[in-house]
């Protein structure tokens, strides 16, 4: 379905099945978990994932990025406990943000689906959003790709 988003920019939503097995929860192989919608906006893939059961926040599907990352700011709204992650000051997203942390222990919720005990790093995606016109709240990277 195409639909005219406010901003004059067409959104493409479309449905997205976790279609591989999560290796805790013992379904078979191909066993479908759930399903979540995607949006299309310019070239990023957007999900609503809820973090720690907060309100669904708007994650890109990122198969480039090795591990999944929420926004620095949004960690810390939900008062996330971070680890600092010694010498990991600056990655290129924005100057004068905070570096890269580290989280334990985090619910990523999608579609129904609860994926507990995940690892998640706080980046700030301040610039990042700027760019691409739309805030994004974190990313799902192949870490979850690879598992699921």
């Amino acid at each position: 379905m195409i639909r005219r988003a406010s901003a004059g920019v067409f959104a493409i939503t479309f449905l997205f099945t976790i279609s591989l097995a999560n290796p805790a929860a013992g379904p078979a192989p191909g066993v479908p978990l759930g399903r979540f919608p995607v949006e299309a906006h310019g070239n990023h893939l957007f999900v609503k994932v809820r973090v720690n059961g907060s309100a669904p926040l708007d994650f890109v599907l990122d198969t480039g990025a090795s591990d999944c990352g929420l926004d620095r700011r949004r960690a810390d709204e939900l008062h996330i406990p971070l680890e600092p992650l010694e010498g990991q000051t600056d990655i290129g997203t924005g100057e004068g943000e905070p570096g890269i942390a580290m989280a334990r222990n985090v619910t990523l919720g999608i579609g129904g689906v609860e994926l507990s005990d995940r690892v998640v790093y706080a980046v700030p995606f301040g610039e990042l959003s700027a760019a691409a016109g739309r805030r994004i709240d974190g990313v799902i990277g192949a870490d979850l790709f690879r598992e699921y």
